[in-house]
């Protein structure tokens, strides 16, 4: 999977031929652990077409699912029609569009993260190890969040889903050990490459520049991971618990490396966003850093038709292409808009916490 004659053949069957030093795109080398491989095993029965066809078939069939399996996990209740409402803006969403058409693995890392969540909340302790251990094919997405829900486990005492996750890791690992003997340091040095030819880089860095950039980085981990650990007894049933879910995920998103291309990754962000719609905070910074991601969220939707004018009335250019792009700073808003949340409790309270909803007219209703 690592060795350097499987990235030129991966190369060749892209792009047609090896790159040379002069070629600056994505290499498309294989920048995932060995037990991707397991995972979407069962793909390789079926031919390149469809596996596409099936793929652009069933994956938004799953983001539908997703949602009132979402808003199942985070205690919030709606209407049908907000839900309906919701499902079109979710697959509507140029994260989502852009995610359908590169195939992107984040689609289906959501999936199983949705499913493991809701099957945990259910009490479907294993089952929920099982498809939680599944989404460690992107771990740099969903390790806070696995560290979390782990350390929550063991002080709700939820010993089957402790188990049922570390033993199906463990035999993903030693499976993909047995396929591809030492793959980790590979890995490692292939994802350093992938970082490299991609130019990836923190969002807060590309836009504050390197120092200023870390030391907002520096902030946003030291906030997160403070709510995270005051969270870490909440009640399943409370609100806090899919905040905290809601925030690790949109801390991941806003902290790893990133280009442009990599907007995919934002459907993450579905969760915090559902609490953020559906949130109706009476405290003034809690409104304004809710009405912030709102607004921001609202341009991510302008930016596509935007650009799609641009280019009928001028002419197409890299400024249009490159426009839908441009929403580094959304990932950043949901991360702060959630640790302002009134709902948090403090770690030592073990009543459930006030709901967030009270003045949603999902509830009024």
């Amino acid at each position: 999977l690592f060795r350097p004659d499987h990235g030129r053949n991966s190369e060749k069957l892209y792009y047609g031929r090896l790159l040379t030093a002069a070629d600056h795109v994505n290499k498309m080398g294989f920048a995932y652990p060995a037990h991707t491989a397991i995972v979407f095993a069962p793909l390789a029965l079926l031919s390149w077409e469809r596996t596409r066809l099936a793929f652009l078939v069933l994956v938004p069939i799953l983001m539908a699912a997703s949602i009132p399996l979402w808003l199942r996990v985070l205690a919030i209740r709606a209407r049908h029609s907000h839900i309906a409402i919701t499902i079109v803006l979710v697959l509507a969403s140029w994260p989502m569009m852009w995610a359908l058409h590169q195939q992107q693995a984040t689609l289906i890392v959501g999936a199983f993260l949705v499913a493991g969540c809701f099957l945990l909340k259910s009490r479907w302790d294993a089952s929920a190890g099982i498809f939680l251990a599944l989404t460690t094919i992107k771990p740099q997405l969903v390790g806070p969040l696995l560290l979390w829900l782990l350390l929550w486990t063991v002080l709700q005492r939820r010993w089957r889903f402790f188990a049922s996750f570390l033993t199906s890791a463990a035999m993903l690992l030693i499976c993909s050990l047995w396929m591809v003997p030492g793959w980790l340091p590979d890995w490692q040095r292939s994802m350093a490459d992938y970082l490299s030819y991609t130019d990836a880089h923190p969002a807060l860095q590309m836009m504050f520049g390197k120092w200023i950039g870390t030391l907002l980085m520096i902030a946003v981990a030291a906030a997160t991971s403070l709510i995270l650990w005051r969270l870490r007894r909440c009640d399943m049933e409370s609100p806090a618990f899919g905040i905290a879910i809601s925030l690790a995920l949109a801390a991941s998103v806003s902290l790893n490396p990133t280009y442009p291309a990599m907007i995919y990754n934002q459907v993450l962000l579905l969760p915090a966003f559902l609490v953020l719609i559906y949130n109706r905070p009476a405290d003034y910074y809690p409104v304004l850093t809710r009405r912030i991601s709102l607004v921001l969220l609202g341009c991510a939707f302008a930016v596509v038709p935007l650009a799609i004018v641009g280019e009928t009335i001028w002419h197409p250019s890299f400024f249009w292409d490159s426009f839908p792009f441009n929403v580094a700073l959304l990932p950043l808003s949901v991360v702060v808009a959630l640790v302002l949340t009134p709902s948090i409790q403090p770690a030592s309270s073990r009543d459930p916490a006030p709901s967030p909803l009270e003045n949603s007219p999902a509830h009024s209703g």
